[in-house]
C-alpha cells in the first residue's frame, strides 16, 4: 500500500516550522466533506465505516481550528476542531518522509485555522476523534 500525500497549512496564526504555504481550497468543499465523514463515522456502523472508508486512505484537503498543540514549542501533535466549535474532533500526528515521528519547529496559537491532507490512523467513537498521520515535508509517496 502507498502512503498517501502529507501537508499542513496555517491560514492564520503564528508558525515559524517548515510547513509549505496552504493551497487554495473550497471551504464549502472541506466542510461537506467534513460533515459527511463525521456522520458516516457517528452512524451505528461508524466503526465499519472507518475500517473499509477512511483507514489509510488518503483524504482530501480539510480545514480545522487548534484547539491544542503538544508540545507547545515544537508541536508533534495537532489537536483541532473541524466542525465550528472547540470540541476536540480530529489529532494530527507528524511524520516525516520515512514516517518516522516528527514534529513542527515553531509554535501555533490556538484558534489558528489549518488546512491538512493526511492520512486516518485510528477512530474512536466515544469520545469521538479521528486521528491522522500528517508531513510538513514535500509531499511523496514512500511504501507502507
Amino acid at each position: 500500500m502507498r502512503y498517501g500525500l502529507l501537508f499542513l497549512g496555517v491560514l492564520a496564526g503564528a508558525l515559524s516550522a517548515q510547513a509549505p504555504a496552504a493551497r487554495p481550497v473550497d471551504l464549502n468543499a472541506a466542510r461537506a466533506l467534513w460533515r459527511n465523514i463525521k456522520n458516516q463515522l457517528t452512524a451505528a456502523n461508524g466503526e465499519e465505516y472507518f475500517r473499509l472508508n477512511l483507514e489509510n486512505a488518503d483524504v482530501p484537503d480539510l480545514i480545522g481550528t487548534l484547539v491544542s498543540a503538544t508540545p507547545a514549542n515544537q508541536p508533534a501533535q495537532l489537536i483541532l476542531n473541524l466542525s465550528g466549535g472547540s470540541t476536540p474532533e480530529v489529532t494530527l500526528i507528524f511524520k516525516d518522509e520515512r514516517r518516522q515521528d516528527s514534529h513542527l519547529n515553531g509554535p501555533l496559537a490556538p484558534g489558528s485555522q489549518v488546512q491538512f491532507r493526511g492520512i486516518p490512523v485510528a477512530f474512536t467513537r466515544e469520545p469521538f476523534m479521528l486521528t491522522f498521520e500528517v508531513g510538513t515535508a514535500p509531499a511523496k509517496a514512500v511504501q507502507r
